[in-house]
């Protein structure tokens, strides 16, 4: 299978082969969003891909290196996905704690498969429309949005998870006179410390050992958009470098000794509000203060009325409009009072993934509390088995947030127990990420 090397993604695991980070140059390519993969495995995303076979799971669990790999996988939905990989260890000393591996595929193909895709309606380019709301906080970021789209000094936007910072990096590239250039996304919380500089700004063949010759997001995204999620995850070391890039629009390989000219548009984001982001959360002043040149907060969920409502009426039309989708005619109200009573600790996003977990579930032509009301609540030990989770938070007294901490910090707790402390364990019986685990241990102040 021959394939020219035109244009390369990069995938990192950890030491259990768990999908830590994943770029994608041309998302059209593929049928699902990188960002989704996060949490899982390679080999859950491709009908016909098996640990055996899998480059990234021999190299966590056999130290093995792999070099110009071809394959043709196969995603759930029935696309090939034709590739040549290069499969590298992450070693700290002579332990394996992770893998990246980085596939080259046929530009002609890829364009070809993301026209398709464009035709048949998978993929549409966001556009300031996409931001559903029509709270008074919501119109006037739109309103602040389409005054800086075509500037080219670097936007900070602040909020919290899920409040659709990415989102909103994509439409201000989207609405550019960037937009007929990449837009390139990397989560700086998510990728190891010593691979971070390397991916950013490239590597130089020889700079250590088995390194070859790879081009940084920074030259990727050249002309167009870089998107920094997370800078304030960021080693402060990298910042420096970052904020040199900014202000020199030069770049320097790893192991280069000269340096690149780049005409980047950076946008960053950080998951604390803008006032607190000085305030030890690991944030450069000199990299702050050039990037909130212009500064946006994403407003939570909970600050933005019956926007609520609004959005869990579009996610129900699109999934109505899927091609398994049925007619769903909107929520219950007991769903409804529900949900204007939650505080939504997970924004957009948590409102999104109920909707969608309920959607198919329910009997009926309405969205039941009834079919939700576990995914909030679990059942308390002793009680009667009939008694449900919401019925016992309705008995408690305490508003929804209150509840919800309290069992959040009762469920941390008890799996900490049950795993030995083990982080990593604890994490994934909770059903979340390490790094979500010790943020939520930091806010309700639990140590192991």
């Amino acid at each position: 299978m021959a394939i020219r090397k035109d244009f390369t993604d990069f995938m990192v695991v950890d030491e259990m082969g768990m999908i830590e980070y994943f770029y994608v140059p041309l998302p059209d390519y593929y049928d699902f969003r990188p960002e989704e993969l996060i949490g899982t495995m390679p080999q859950q995303q491709y009908s016909n891909l098996y640990d055996e076979d899998s480059t990234l799971m021999n190299a966590v669990r056999h130290g093995k290196t792999t070099k110009d790999y071809p394959q043709e996988l196969v995603t759930l939905e029935g696309k090939r996905i034709r590739q040549i990989s290069d499969t590298y260890c992450i070693r700290n000393g002579s332990d394996v704690i992770g893998a990246v591996e980085f596939a080259y595929y046929d530009k002609r193909y890829a364009e070809n498969a993301g026209k398709k895709s464009f035709a048949s309606g998978q993929c549409r380019r966001l556009q300031m429309d996409d931001m559903i709301g029509s709270s008074p906080v919501m119109q006037e970021l739109r309103r602040k949005f389409s005054k800086v789209t075509d500037l080219e000094s670097p936007v900070l936007l602040a909020g919290e998870t899920g409040t659709g910072k990415e989102m909103a990096a994509r439409i201000i590239h989207n609405a550019s006179r960037r937009s007929g250039r990449e837009f390139v996304y990397v989560n700086c919380g998510a990728l190891p410390e010593n691979l971070l500089e390397g991916i950013l700004f490239g590597v130089k063949r020889g700079s250590f050992t088995d390194a070859e010759e790879k081009e940084g997001l920074f030259k990727i995204a050249d002309k167009g958009t870089l998107f920094l999620d997370e800078i304030n995850a960021m080693p402060t070391a990298t910042q420096g470098k970052i904020l040199r890039a900014i202000e020199e629009k030069r770049i320097r390989p790893l192991g280069g000794e000269n340096e690149i000219a780049v005409d980047v548009r950076i946008i960053a984001s950080c998951n604390v509000d803008i006032d607190d982001i000085l305030q030890d959360h690991g944030m450069r002043k000199d990299l702050y203060f050039r990037l909130a040149v212009i500064r946006f907060e994403m407003p939570p969920l909970r600050k933005r009325g019956n926007d609520i409502q609004e959005l869990a009426e579009y996610f129900i039309r699109k999934l109505n409009e899927s091609p398994s989708g049925r007619n769903i005619r909107g929520l219950d109200s007991r769903a409804e009072a529900f949900f204007r009573k939650y505080d939504w600790p997970g924004n957009v996003r948590e409102l999104k993934n109920t909707i969608e977990g309920t959607y198919f579930a329910t009997e009926g032509d309405l969205i039941r509390f009834e079919d939700m009301k576990e995914r909030f609540v679990r059942q308390n030990a002793g009680r009667d088995e009939d008694l449900s989770a919401a019925e016992d938070f309705f008995a408690s007294g305490q508003s929804l947030k209150e509840y919800m901490d309290t069992q959040m910090k009762e469920y941390i707790k008890a799996s900490l127990r049950e795993h030995d402390g083990v982080l990593r364990d604890a994490a994934q019986a909770l059903g979340l990420t390490t790094q979500m685990l010790r943020y939520n241990m930091q806010k309700y102040d639990i140590s192991v």
